[in-house]
């Protein structure tokens, strides 16, 4: 089974959902209720008009929404830690590419999309709820606000220079397979690991920068310029394009290099 069959890449992934269910039914609910509770708390706290509390209450769970979506990425491997998930892994009849894949799906899309359909059910709890408690309620609706800032959202990035919007698709790209490989390299706290290495990074390549400018390997002067400015980021954009594509690339080989080498017994903090 070298080939990769479609087939059996869907009834693998069909095995790993049904494998995992009640888990991903309980943090649906758990994420609900959350989300529930959030807006009713900033509701009831501030003393502000009803839309104005839940525009805030919004604003928080997107939030922890953005950050619960990081988390499922960069755990794709936590719901087969125990020694007989992964001997029940390794026993499928597929391939090593179509359990990968079956596994990054669902941690990266159906884990994804339980999370928004628990947003959705809180809010619309919500929705539902709180004009009877306070009759001079109208009825807000989270999701469609949301739904609103997300194709705002994608609009503005349509709008630019196809160089500027592959750039910026292929930094989602590459902070996903960031993510996907710490969590098939790390057995326990991936998110925060890989979190702290990408500050890290940030703050050393905004160090290396000013410290070029400073001692004038890239002049001030010249950066000054509106043309040249322009000049520099066209360059950079061709470059990052290229540099992004490649690192993801090679993200996703090694995550899946990881997952081919990955045993029943493995260490403590490693997959391998």
């Amino acid at each position: 089974m070298n080939k990769f069959d479609i087939k059996r890449f869907w009834q693998t992934l069909c095995w790993v959902v049904v494998e995992n269910w009640r888990t991903l039914a309980l943090w649906t609910a758990t994420f609900s209720l959350g989300a529930l509770l959030a807006e009713f708390f900033f509701i009831v706290v501030m003393h502000q008009p009803y839309e104005a509390c839940v525009s805030v209450g919004i604003g928080v769970c997107a939030f922890f929404l953005m950050l619960a979506v990081l988390v499922s990425i960069s755990c794709p491997l936590t719901a087969f830690a125990s020694k007989q998930r992964r001997i029940a892994l390794f026993s499928l009849p597929a391939s090593n590419l179509e359990k990968f894949l079956a596994v990054i799906v669902y941690a990266s899309v159906i884990n994804v999309v339980a999370i928004f359909v628990a947003f959705a059910v809180g809010d619309t709890l919500r929705m539902l709820v709180f004009p009877l408690l306070y009759k001079d309620c109208g009825l807000v609706s989270g999701v469609q606000a949301m739904l609103t800032s997300m194709l705002n959202f994608i609009k503005g990035l349509l709008e630019v220079p196809w160089q500027v919007a592959l750039l910026n698709g292929l930094m989602l790209v590459w902070t996903h397979s960031v993510y996907t490989l710490g969590g098939t390299l790390f057995r326990k706290w991936s998110f925060v690991i890989v979190s702290a290495a990408l500050m890290i990074l940030s703050l050393c390549f905004s160090k290396l920068m000013v410290v070029l400018v400073e001692h004038g390997l890239v002049p001030g002067d010249y950066i000054s310029s509106i043309e040249n400015m322009k000049l520099i980021v066209s360059w950079l954009g061709y470059l990052g394009i290229m540099v992004l594509a490649a690192l993801s690339v090679f993200n996703y080989l090694a995550s899946y290099r990881i997952f081919t080498r990955m045993q029943v017994e493995s260490r403590r903090w490693l997959n391998v």
